[in-house]
């Protein structure tokens, strides 16, 4: 199974003009993960788009601080 971060990684390569994906994280560990991540080909269409399909489904930070 893919992780949160694999599946946010390679969605964002999947989109068509991008070339680049800045990964943030507060764990030093992780940047070797996300750097491997990175290298990986984009998502299949049919996973991007389920991923696309829950667009606006799941509340954002901001939805919650209010």
């Amino acid at each position: 199974m893919k992780s949160q971060s694999e599946k946010a990684l390679r969605s964002t390569k999947s989109v068509p003009g991008v070339s680049t994906a800045v990964a943030g994280t507060s764990k030093p560990e992780r940047w070797v993960q996300n750097a491997r991540l990175a290298g990986q080909v984009p998502l299949p269409r049919v996973e991007l788009e389920a991923i696309r399909s829950l667009e606006g489904s799941c509340p954002s930070r901001l939805d919650r601080a209010e």
